[in-house]
């Protein structure tokens, strides 16, 4: 496909574990919190993307 299409990287391994320590939580009888850590997708710019600083 021309361009090639940028995209948003997930950090999966990250959320999952998150996801994994929330269930061992309510499986545990612990109070569910509020979600306490950020995770950040990245752009992989590829040729959509146009430079507007050219």
């Amino acid at each position: 496909m021309t361009p090639s299409l940028s995209t948003i990287n997930f950090p999966l391994e990250e959320m999952a574990s998150e996801a994994a320590k929330g269930v061992l939580n309510i499986l545990d009888g612990k109070p569910i919190d509020a979600i306490k850590s950020r995770l950040f997708p990245t752009l992989m710019a590829r040729g959509s993307v146009k430079n507007l600083n050219a």
